[in-house]
């Protein structure tokens, strides 16, 4: 791998950044795996079986009653949970799709709506009605609802036209070697071209990202603080690195889409 000098498109002073040597004649690597971490689909049955418990969920949390304390309920609200788990660990291999079909709920709301959750379920299986009513208005004040809906096919999830974001993608291949960039189409479409643009055996999956309104001025304050602050640099060990916390600007960020930019990252004294 060699350092190539290019010059950001956001008008930064040039910087070494590491980039793949590609040539026309080079052969592609074969593809090995179909799919991004994070990207996955779900199997239909597991999609099915969750499609069930958020439908019966949304079914418990209409009721001002508690119902009686039975399997079918307490799994249900087990499932539900899992899936805003997934949105706040990004862990799983489907994370970020699941995190698509509940409208993208963001990290934080999703942590609460997990232990909101957690509570209703302890209600429930001890017949606490306090407990369940407590739990219950909490969960109406959240946007739970919204997100199971969405995730029913029976709403969409609003949005702002000009809306894009902020994505690093990321492949255990290479794992020092971050894809970071912006658009205004979805992450997967964005994350699709680049995997097939490379030619990796292990697809670029999704690292972290950002939902923000306006991606091109959100872009240009990312670049910013990472070259900035030095967490882009031309070499670095190998081994993933931990991925600085951005600025609490990110909400009043805006844009269009350009193409990605990679760069090696060091450890940073940021934390996340």
């Amino acid at each position: 791998m060699a350092a190539c000098n290019m010059r950001p498109p956001w008008g930064l002073p040039q910087t070494p950044i590491m980039c793949f040597p590609m040539t026309d004649t080079q052969p592609l690597a074969k593809v090995s795996e179909r799919w991004g971490f994070g990207m996955a689909p779900p199997k239909p049955a597991t999609q099915h079986e969750r499609a069930q418990a958020c439908a019966s969920f949304l079914d418990t949390i209409a009721s001002l009653d508690l119902l009686p304390s039975n399997d079918g309920i307490l799994d249900a609200a087990s499932v539900v949970k899992g899936l805003f788990n997934q949105v706040v660990r990004e862990d799983q291999w489907d994370w970020f799709t699941v995190a698509r079909q509940l409208g993208y709920p963001s990290r934080r709301i999703s942590e609460v709506i997990v232990r909101e959750i957690t509570s209703l379920r302890t209600a429930i299986k001890a017949e606490d009605k306090d407990g369940f009513l407590r739990a219950r208005s909490q969960l109406h004040r959240l946007p739970l609802r919204r997100c199971l809906s969405v995730f029913l096919g029976r709403s969409k999830a609003v949005d702002e036209p000009a809306a894009g974001w902020i994505y690093i993608l990321s492949n255990r291949e290479f794992p020092d070697l971050l894809k970071i960039g912006m658009t205004t189409r979805t992450v997967e479409q964005r994350a699709h071209e680049i995997n097939g643009a490379a030619g990796v055996a292990i697809p670029f999956g999704v690292r972290r990202c950002w939902r923000v309104t306006d991606p091109q001025k959100a872009e240009k304050l990312v670049a910013d603080f990472l070259f900035n602050t030095g967490t882009l640099r031309e070499s670095a060990p190998s081994g993933s690195c931990p991925i600085p916390r951005l600025p609490a600007t990110e909400r009043d960020w805006r844009g269009s889409p350009t193409a990605g930019w990679q760069g090696r990252t060091r450890p940073s004294p940021l934390r996340q």
